[in-house]
């Protein structure tokens, strides 16, 4: 059952408003997000990742592939 187009606008402005914290954040502490990582970001907002998705890749860009 798809979703009500109102609460799928207020899903997306809620992950973009987690988005615009995250990057936030990242700056206070004096990184800059990689293109990668806005990528993924990007990916979430539009709903095609969840951020559990995010977090795993981020981990796993973050420690190199697994094998």
């Amino acid at each position: 059952m798809p979703d009500h187009p109102l609460r799928s606008a207020q899903a997306r402005a809620r992950r973009e408003h987690l988005v615009v914290f995250a990057r936030t954040n990242v700056g206070l502490e004096g990184f800059t997000p990689t293109p990668a990582t806005e990528a993924l970001w990007a990916e979430y907002v539009a709903g095609r990742l969840t951020i559990q998705d995010v977090i795993a890749r981020l981990k796993e860009g973050a420690n190199g592939p697994r094998d």
